[in-house]
């Protein structure tokens, strides 16, 4: 065991550090003497500076309980009302996008005024720390090797407020159909994170759509998406999914129509660590045309449109802090098990710009590097802990309860009941429908998936 309580945490030196400043003043509260913090983007700088992994997390999760959950809602006692949510989060970057995001999302949009945002900016504000690139190649050495750098870059532009100060769009954020969370980049825990608070924006809208940054949206993508969602067989607790077409700067204006990839298959990379998580992948697409979409084994965590009971169903873990790769498989079947089926869209209405590493725009492992040490890498030894909640819940050898208690790690299991599987199927009925064996950590061929048989 690695450590002990959380109330065994020095959380004077939230307050002394040098490395980190302390919250500002009224952003936090003293409860019974721990620096705890009631805004969701402070948890980890009111959090203690231990040096063992087992006191951040710990102190995450107490944070998480006292600043988070405990002061909200539960999704179920919000009333689903006629109107759609497009959630987005950004991860780090250096060009205004929040605004870039929101301007197609709205102005393609069918029913503009009953669309509304709801964005987790995690920008480098420049207000606590100074703002660095990513890890950006700069070119080759003799024997052809990378040359990377890491350099200063001034904060990032508010994109959400160009938005909202542009005379076209300006009113749909008087009238609060813009919804914002801003979170510092040292701040910002990873997409798992970004999702959960994403999600907290929602006000009972009918419709739920999740995407990461870097979108455009083709005209009426909204009526259409909500019109292929009535088809699937499985409507009204039917999820459309895919990895959105690719786009790049130049491109004409998107038109929408592509076909998108089937998510139909998996892998085991055999890695220790983070990279021994089981991997979504995708498989074949439709031979000719389909009257209604059909069902596909997983969900992408940067593209899916649903009705929005999926939030109160399949409400987002918050106990999954500096997570990357586990984030989709945890996400599918949590939903199979509580009843929904992922379908594949027949065609694409968004496309989304995907951005390379080399260009040196900053990750959040990249971040959390710079915040709590370590090598730079989305194998951070924080989310190499925190994985094994989804280990256990997916069945991994090595992460059942015995193990987890051995371990000291059991505190990872928090809230299970309420953001782990379903009762509607069981775990090993979604291990049996996608045809992963866990004890050989194998993923079978899904003929029914990748051959569009199951409507």
């Amino acid at each position: 065991m690695l450590g002990g309580d959380w109330r065994d945490c020095d959380w004077d030196r939230c307050e002394n550090d040098e490395r980190r400043m302390p919250p500002r003043e009224e952003h936090r509260r003293a409860v019974g003497g721990i620096c705890i913090s009631t805004l969701p983007h402070k948890i980890r700088r009111a959090c203690c500076i231990e040096e063992k992994l087992f006191h951040h997390i710990l102190c995450y999760y107490h944070l998480i309980d006292v600043a988070l959950v405990a002061q909200g809602a539960k999704a179920s006692s919000i009333v689903v009302r006629r109107r759609r949510r497009c959630s987005r989060r950004d991860r780090h970057h250096d060009k205004p996008w929040g605004g870039r995001f929101v301007w197609p999302c709205r102005g393609n949009a069918h029913e503009p005024d009953l669309l509304f945002v709801g964005a987790v900016v995690q920008n480098c504000f420049g207000i606590d720390a100074v703002c660095r690139t990513g890890v950006e190649v700069k070119g080759t050495d003799e024997q052809g090797n990378p040359i990377t750098e890491v350099s200063d870059r001034p904060p990032d532009v508010n994109g959400i407020e160009e938005f909202c100060s542009d005379p076209r769009y300006s009113r749909h954020c008087d009238s609060g159909r813009v919804r914002v969370l801003y979170v510092n980049e040292t701040e910002s825990n990873g997409p798992t994170t970004a999702r959960y608070l994403a999600s907290r924006l929602w006000g009972g809208e009918t419709h739920y759509m999740q995407s990461d940054s870097h979108l455009r949206f083709a005209p009426d993508w909204d009526r259409l998406y909500k019109e292929e969602l009535r088809l699937a067989k499985s409507y009204p607790k039917a999820i459309l999914s895919t990895y959105p077409t690719a786009f790049k700067d130049g491109d004409p204006p998107y038109k929408g129509g592509g076909t998108g990839p089937r998510l139909c298959t998996c892998e085991f990379p055999g890695d220790e660590g983070i990279h021994s998580m089981v991997r979504i992948n995708t498989g074949n697409n439709c031979k000719g045309e389909m009257d209604a979409p059909t069902q596909i084994a997983y969900i992408a965590a940067g593209f899916f449109f649903v009705r929005a009971e999926f939030l109160i169903e399949v409400p987002f873990d918050p106990y999954l802090p500096w997570v990357f790769m586990g984030e989709e498989i945890a996400l599918s079947l949590r939903a199979w098990t509580h009843g929904w089926d992922p379908y594949a869209p027949r065609k694409d209405f968004i496309a989304h710009q995907y951005r390379p590493g080399k260009l040196g725009l900053p990750k959040y492992w990249e971040n959390t590097a710079r915040v709590f040490g370590g090598r730079v890498a989305f194998d951070n030894k924080l989310g190499h802990v925190v994985l094994e909640r989804i280990k256990h819940m997916v069945g991994y050898e090595g992460s059942d309860l015995g193990s987890l208690e051995e371990s000291g790690y059991i505190f990872l299991l928090k809230d299970l009941e309420h953001y782990g599987p379903g009762d509607f199927r069981t775990v090993q009925e979604f291990l049996n429908h996608t045809m992963i064996d866990m004890k050989a950590e194998k993923c079978g061929w899904i003929d029914w998936c990748n051959d569009c048989t199951l409507p």
